[in-house]
């Protein structure tokens, strides 16, 4: 009796690694072709090549990111690791690793029966490797580091974009110039479909800027305030909004899209 329990001890614990090991290839890309269906076809994954290892680990080769069929992000090597015994506990464990050309990704998840929490990380990622950004004609590069992190209902993030280099940005038929940017710190939260800016600290030779408002959808709205240290008028286009001598106030409404294709 104490043999045949020790078994099935055994047997229980076994099983989901000896199931992992052996479902056919097939179903695991299956069940990254079942993302795009839950997404209603918005979100896909594309992986080239994948390995499994002991216990429970998936090495993926050459993972496409696509959102709406545009290209977001493609991952060079990608490491997932899982733990389904936590399932009796409070749910299942979710940490991959992907590398990036010379930046990292890194997200660590707890999926329960009706929540997702956990945080996903970028360090030294080049925007030139998120392959959306190309989309985005004002951008020329910029080293990006994100920390963005779900707890209940809650989503709270921090994005730092150093060594920025960008073109000028036309709003309005005023001449911003975004050229001169070289650093952005934003602390924000996303609730729903707005991603609303606690505070964007801009960055710039010549000035430097503080951003407070909201990205819903595509319009972006709040209030820019300019500090500029510059002797010459980086901002006589905007010359109705200054508030003192070097001091401008610039409400914004904009498709966030039109003004950075530009």
């Amino acid at each position: 009796m104490r043999a045949l329990l020790i078994i099935i001890i055994v047997g229980l614990f076994t099983l989901p690694i000896s199931v992992f090991h052996l479902l056919p290839e097939r179903y695991l890309f299956d069940m990254l072709k079942s993302l795009e269906k839950r997404t209603n076809g918005r979100v896909s994954l594309i992986v080239d090549d994948f390995s499994r290892g002991f216990p429970l680990n998936i090495q993926l080769r050459g993972l496409k990111v696509s959102f709406k069929k545009r290209d977001i992000l493609y991952m060079e090597r990608a490491f997932l690791r899982t733990n389904p015994y936590m399932l009796i506990l409070k749910g299942l464990p979710l940490k991959l690793r992907a590398d990036v050309s010379g930046g990292m990704i890194n997200l660590d998840v707890l999926l329960g029966d009706k929540s997702i929490e956990g945080c996903l990380e970028a360090q030294a990622l080049s925007l030139k490797d998120i392959r959306a950004s190309s989309f985005f004609n004002s951008f020329n590069d910029g080293l990006m580091y994100l920390r963005l992190c779900r707890s209940g209902n809650k989503n709270n993030g921090l994005v730092e974009v150093h060594n920025i280099r960008m073109k000028d940005l036309v709003y309005k038929g005023m001449v911003f110039p975004s050229r001169r940017i070289t650093d952005m710190v934003a602390s924000f939260s996303i609730d729903g479909e707005s991603i609303r800016f606690k505070v964007v600290d801009i960055r710039a030779e010549g000035f430097n800027a503080l951003f407070y408002g909201e990205l819903k959808g595509r319009t972006l709205k709040g209030n820019l305030e300019v500090y500029t240290s510059a002797e010459e008028d980086l901002f006589r286009d905007f010359k109705d909004y200054r508030k003192a001598d070097r001091i401008f106030i610039i409400p914004v409404k904009a498709d966030i899209v039109r003004l950075l294709k530009k």
